[in-house]
């Protein structure tokens, strides 16, 4: 089963919405995808909240272009993890940018290191750009995801 579920960072309620059956469909030898699943969820979700603004968050598995694509035919805000080894060209076009990294502490003392570049490409095939924002604690024993 896959579901969606409404959250609020003030509120405790979880509202579920729209859950999406990986079934075998009609006619196939094998089981469904969770790919093929949310495709139906998000077009089912959209359907039945034509108006609701949306951000969909979701993990690396979802971090490619045609979902992307997807998400964005339906108007759709996303926020995707994506990780340097499923995304190799991702993390090097980002590697040779000059977009520098800003640095902050908070009143604990952990150091904090961000980057945002706009329309980086994902893949190889340049046909889709996302906004990049990483994000790392820095520490005497924890490294930068990405970079120096």
């Amino acid at each position: 089963m896959l579901a969606a579920v409404l959250v609020h960072p003030d509120q405790r309620c979880v509202l579920p919405l729209a859950p999406e059956p990986i079934l075998r469909q009609d006619g196939s030898s094998k089981n469904d995808c969770e790919r093929n699943a949310a495709k139906r969820l998000l077009h089912d979700l959209r359907r039945e909240h034509p108006h609701l603004k949306l951000t969909i968050v979701e993990d690396g598995l979802a971090s490619n272009a045609p979902h992307i694509k997807t998400l964005r035919d339906l108007g759709m805000n996303f926020i995707l993890g994506a990780q340097k080894g499923d995304h190799a060209f991702l993390f090097d076009w980002v590697d040779r940018s000059e977009v520098s990294w800003y640095e902050t502490k908070d009143k604990n003392g952990k150091h904090y290191r961000f980057r945002f570049i706009n329309k980086v490409p994902l893949n190889g095939a340049m046909d889709c750009n996302v906004n990049l924002l990483m994000a790392s604690e820095i520490g005497p024993d924890i490294r930068p995801v990405c970079g120096e």
